[in-house]
Formats: C-alpha cells, sequence, structure tokens
C-alpha cells in the first residue's frame, strides 16, 4: 500500500478527515499487504519546533495510529513538509530514523536501505533542509544502497520528489530533481534493475516510463494544497495506490477515498494490449509557481 502527502498533525485540520478516510481504504487491504509505504508530507510543517513537535505527536498517536497497527513494516520518507531546515531535520531523525529499524542493511544521514521480503527499498531523503526542503537528490548513497541490495528482487527506490516532471510541474528544485541529477539517478537504477522509483509531492496519481523505468507518483493523502487542493484541481483527487510486484510485473491500482478503483495498470502492457494516449482534459501548463505562501511560514 502506496500513499502521501497528509499535511497533517493538526486536531480538526481539513486533511485529518481525508487522511481518516484514506486509512480505512487503506486497512481493509492490510490482510495481504507486505508493507505500507508513506512518500512524506506527513504533517503540515514549516513552523517553528515547539509546534512541529505537536503536529507529529498528535499525527503518529493519533492520526497514523490505525495504519502503525495494520501494517508491518512501514516504510517512511522524508520531504520538504518535514525536513526543511536543521531543527525540523533533527526531529525527522529523532522520529524516524533513530529507532529499530526492520531490516535495515545501510543509512546515511536521512536516508536509508531495507530488505523486503527478498527484494528491497532505498529510502532517499530528497528534501534538503539546508534549502526549505525543496529537491536534491544523493547520487552517492544510491550507488552504495543498490549495491548493498544487488541480487533482491523486486527493488523500489522512493523519494518524496518526482525525478520526472508530473503534470507541468518543471521547475526545479521547487516540484522535481534538477535534470541533469535525475538522469544519473535514472540510469543507476536502470543498470540495477530497479523496478520503478516512487515519489509524490506533486498532489497527483502519474505514470510514466523512461526507457523501462517506472516512475510512479502517488500523492494523494488528504492535503489540500495546491491549485484547486490538487495538481490541477479539475482532474486529481485523494487516492492512495495497491502496488502488486511477482515475476517482474506489475499491478498498479489507486482507490479513491470511498475505495473505488478508477485507475489502473499492468506493467508490461499484456499482450494483445496497448497503451490508449487520451486527450488531457485540461492544458498542462509549460510551469507552475508555487501556491499562495507555499514554504513562507515562519
Amino acid at each position: 500500500v502506496v500513499l502521501g502527502d497528509s499535511c497533517s498533525g493538526v486536531p480538526g485540520g481539513p486533511h485529518e478527515a481525508r487522511f481518516r478516510q484514506l486509512s480505512d481504504v487503506a486497512l481493509r487491504h492490510a490482510g495481504w499487504a507486505d508493507a505500507c509505504i508513506y512518500l512524506g508530507d506527513h504533517v503540515d510543517g514549516y513552523c517553528d519546533p515547539d509546534t512541529l513537535r505537536a503536529q507529529w505527536r498528535h499525527f503518529l498517536e493519533r492520526e497514523f495510529a490505525p495504519l502503525a497497527g495494520g501494517f508491518a513494516p512501514i516504510l517512511h520518507v522524508p520531504s520538504n513538509h518535514t525536513v526543511y531546515d536543521a531543527a525540523s531535520a533533527a526531529i525527522y531523525r529523532a522520529l524516524m530514523l533513530d529507532g529499530e529499524i526492520p531490516g535495515i542493511v545501510l543509512r546515511r544521514g536521512l536516508n536509508h536501505a531495507v530488505t523486503l521480503g527478498d527484494g528491497g527499498a532505498v529510502l532517499l531523503g530528497t528534501a534538503d533542509p539546508d534549502n526549505r526542503g525543496r529537491a536534491r537528490i544523493d547520487l552517492d548513497f544510491l550507488a552504495e544502497a543498490l549495491q548493498a541490495l544487488a541480487g533482491r528482487r523486486p527493488l523500489l527506490v522512493c523519494g518524496h520528489h518526482p525525478l520526472l516532471p508530473v503534470n507541468g510541474y518543471r521547475r526545479f528544485p521547487m516540484w522535481r530533481v534538477a535534470p541533469e541529477p535525475a538522469e544519473q539517478a535514472l540510469a543507476m537504477m536502470r543498470a540495477a534493475g530497479v523496478a520503478a522509483y516512487l515519489c509524490s509531492h506533486v498532489i497527483a496519481f502519474d505514470l510514466q516510463v523512461a526507457d523501462g523505468l517506472l516512475q510512479i507518483c502517488t500523492a494523494g493523502a488528504g492535503t489540500l494544497y495546491g491549485p484547486g487542493g490538487a495538481m490541477p484541481g479539475t482532474v486529481e483527487g485523494a487516492h492512495l495506490v495497491l502496488l502488486e510486484l511477482r515475476d517482474g510485473a506489475f499491478a498498479i491500482r489507486k482507490l479513491d477515498l470511498q475505495g473505488r478503483l478508477d485507475e489502473w495498470l499492468d506493467w508490461p502492457v499484456p499482450p494483445g494490449h496497448a497503451l490508449v494516449r487520451d486527450q488531457p482534459l485540461t492544458p498542462a501548463p509549460a510551469e507552475i509557481a508555487a501556491p499562495h505562501r507555499w514554504g513562507q511560514r515562519p
């Protein structure tokens, strides 16, 4: 079960109710799921340390507790709403990385890698605490982690920020990792036999293929941030993703707030089927600025 971007931790806040709905949907699938992957932006953040600690306390003790009780393991990724300065990075490290992490094989800074059954996952801290949480990628750690997990299948790499632009959000490092290090990272993943790169940040469900490597963006765990509450608000919405990997193939299922299947893909495409390119419902803008006050709170 894969989800991200609730931006919650605020009791009674507007994001809390949607995250609760999605948690209920996720828990319906806890019996068969091997893991839950949370791709970042757990809490609202961009605030003083005391307020941030209170947000984390409410999120972990109240909002996230049902998922924590229903899934093992749960893999977490740091993000711009949780790691945006030195203090927030220290709080994240203490809460999410300083305890026992099942299957851990490598850790450096806010990056770590774990075994996951016969496979493995690399969890990248793509949010730069020295630059308000904007995108960057540690290529040296990625190389070491892929080597440490060599021979395991399937392999997943998870980060908060997309490597390929989603829905016209091309500006970097605000919306995605810069093109040159992103291409280097994708090349390393292909060479290592990585099955997919999972990300969030742009509030959308999006699948892209770059020379055979999937980028799966799922950022719909309740936040309303972004134009129209999603990016774009006319076609995107709250959701989570069920991801099944078997014999080198994916079954990817997007579920909405009611648990209904509304988008899906089997990859590679089964014989006799073809991908259909539909016209976009709304024009994809070439470049989109930050939403009002994004990243500007004290």
